[in-house]
């Protein structure tokens, strides 16, 4: 960043902030406060909240892109990144919408709330090889072929959000395992599983994959969890709707059980009945995962808990949430939140 001079460079500036969210996440008004009464104050004598405004401004778009670069050298030599997890999440925040914080599909349910998204391209040691934010109304498949860039070849392993025609086609440079979404291949769903998994070859994506459809107890316990659920909630405000004194109550009720796609199961007559056998297509086809790879000389098995080990980048998300590690955003506008999510990735 060339700096010049006796004073803190900015390398010094993002050191602090990184020591500050490990351990104890303030605003730049906050820093200043922390760092009085923190073992850093022996080697940073002084810091203000002005200056990390200034310093941050220095930061741009091609500034971030070449010191990922010099880290990305650098870990190459330190871990094994043959194997690499592309997963996204997103933050929640109270600030007014502008060009990265947007409304859109919150994890944590804040609908309400602008949110800014980012993505994570980790090693099965969680050791994160890129990341970036973006806007919090976009697609994560809209950010594939840029996450792609600079990858080093090895295994790519993505969830359902990432397929498409130009994502799958954009991959093809590496080996790669995804998921297909169980809602637009009810047909192997309902293929019967006799032992641990079924295999065969199938033309997605424009070209021949291999698919292996394995049952994962804890997905099922899930799903079976969610249904049950569900059921019992729509029947009672079917109850609800029925029990009322509008004169299109049976209307109303048979359009909210379209709405929680529960038409086929719950049927409304003389009274609220539930069809057991729909029921039990449902749970017959629950906690199937359909997996889809270019790979075709690894053992099926190999290739499912690779897939599996794709919850361990969920861990590099949870270390963030847990320990704030880039929320609370106290910055307002879109170029100094870019650079706030780079300095919380570092």
């Amino acid at each position: 960043m060339n700096h010049k001079g006796k004073g803190i460079s900015l390398g010094d500036y993002v050191m602090i902030f990184i020591a500050n969210r490990l351990s104890d996440p303030r605003s730049k008004n906050g820093i200043e406060k922390w760092l009085k009464n923190n073992i850093l104050s022996t080697i940073y004598p002084e810091v203000s909240s002005q200056k990390y405004w200034n310093m941050m401004e220095r930061f741009t778009e091609k500034d971030i892109d070449e010191i990922w670069s010099e880290i990305q050298k650098k870990l190459k030599h330190m871990a094994n990144f043959s194997k690499i997890i592309i997963d996204a999440s997103n933050i929640y925040t109270f600030m007014e919408e502008n060009e990265i914080a947007k409304k859109g599909y919150n994890k944590k349910h804040r609908y309400d709330l602008n949110q800014i998204s980012y993505y994570i391209a980790a090693n099965y040691d969680y050791i994160p090889y890129k990341g970036n934010a973006y806007p919090g109304n976009v697609f994560d498949s809209k950010t594939f072929q840029d996450i792609l860039v600079d990858l080093p070849e090895g295994i790519l392993v993505y969830d359902k959000g990432y397929n498409s025609y130009e994502n799958v086609k954009a991959s093809r440079g590496w080996k790669y395992i995804g998921s297909l979404r169980p809602s637009d291949h009810s047909d192997i769903l309902d293929l019967e599983i006799e032992k641990d998994f079924i295999e065969f070859k199938r033309d997605i994506y424009g070209m021949e994959h291999r698919i292996i459809v394995y049952k994962s107890e804890s997905l099922f316990k899930r799903e079976y969890k969610a249904l049950m659920k569900l059921i019992a909630k729509t029947v009672d405000k079917c109850k609800e709707i029925l029990s009322s004194d509008n004169y299109d109550k049976r209307e109303k009720a048979l359009n909210y059980l379209e709405t929680v796609h529960l038409q086929e199961t719950i049927m409304i007559n003389d009274n609220i009945e539930i069809n057991e056998n729909k029921v039990d297509e449902k749970i017959r086809r629950m906690g199937k995962e359909i997996l889809f790879t270019n790979i075709m000389d690894m053992d099926a098995r190999d290739i499912i808990e690779l897939y599996k080990k794709r919850g361990r980048i969920e861990q590099c998300f949870r270390t963030i949430n847990v320990l704030d590690l880039a929320s609370p955003i106290y910055h307002f506008t879109p170029d100094k939140i870019r650079v706030h999510m780079f300095f919380s990735l570092l």
